[in-house]
């Protein structure tokens, strides 16, 4: 088995479903302000032994393999199976785990628990868990993704929904493309996490779909089909915020579609599509 270097943590299949020729896609680095037309994918997401072994990204990328068979069905607008679905919700979880910005969130969280001298039994098992966890990425990483396989049961009650934009406005990605969010419990000012009532999950999945796992005990959705929701412009300009302040430092688009530095609508509005039961 080849030794890849390069391990990207946002896939290149991905990626090129954002990319009018499949090798490029346009890029704005959020910090300089600078877009870059065609910045090369294979380049993008990406550092050297991101993971620290081969076994773990042979391990993502069998699930790569299978969610891209998935999302390009989406993107033909063929019909999806429940083990599609299943496929495309674990993938879509897993993501929110993979990436640069999931390790600088997770060695904050780690930070935060070392700081403290624990009390409780679950502040103890906490404390020892995060004082097992390496300074690298990587062994942070392997951590994250352990996190996603033990919170899997608090998942059972997420619902899937594919979300069209059928608008002039395209759907933009980032570098940490997964987006965790809460509202339910953003005006209780609790603490939220996967295993709090409320949880949901915004990831696009080209300039025209994204996938939204939600909490189905919490919220209800607008589906006009099978698992689908078309959005209006506004929620398009949320989500594309969401994108915006979720990316690490690069935001990506497909180029010509749009001019993120004067087309993008910094919008907080709510979105409309999804209520509280």
């Amino acid at each position: 088995m080849a030794n890849h270097k390069n391990q990207h943590y946002v896939p290149q299949f991905y990626l090129r479903n954002f990319s009018s020729d499949g090798k490029t896609i346009g890029m704005l680095l959020k910090g300089k302000n600078l877009t870059v037309p065609n910045a090369p994918i294979a380049n993008q997401c990406s550092e050297n032994f991101f993971y620290g072994n081969q076994e773990l990204e042979s391990a993502l990328g069998k699930i790569e393999s299978k969610t891209s068979s998935v999302i390009k069905k989406v993107l033909e607008d063929k019909g999806l199976s429940n083990e599609d679905l299943s496929y495309l919700k674990q993938f879509t979880i897993i993501q929110t785990y993979r990436t640069l910005q999931a390790a600088k969130r997770i060695k904050a969280i780690l930070g935060s628990l070392l700081s403290k001298q624990p009390i409780t039994d679950q502040e103890k098992t906490l404390y020892e868990e995060a004082s097992t966890v390496g300074d690298k990425n990587s062994d942070v990483i392997l951590y994250s993704l352990k996190s996603a396989i033990s919170n899997e049961p608090y998942t059972e009650f997420w619902d899937i929904a594919i979300l069209c934009n059928t608008t002039k406005v395209p759907f933009i990605t980032s570098d940490n493309p997964s987006l965790f969010f809460n509202a339910y419990q953003l005006y209780r000012r609790e603490p939220f996490g996967y295993r709090t009532p409320g949880a949901e999950i915004y990831m696009p999945i080209s300039s025209q779909y994204a996938v939204f796992l939600y909490d189905s005990l919490i919220y209800g959705v607008e589906e006009q089909d099978a698992n689908t929701i078309y959005l209006e412009q506004e929620n398009v300009l949320a989500l594309n915020y969401h994108q915006i302040l979720g990316a690490n430092e690069a935001i990506y688009f497909e180029p010509g579609r749009i001019n993120v530095q004067s087309d993008v609508y910094f919008s907080p509005k709510p979105l409309t599509f999804i209520h509280e039961l």
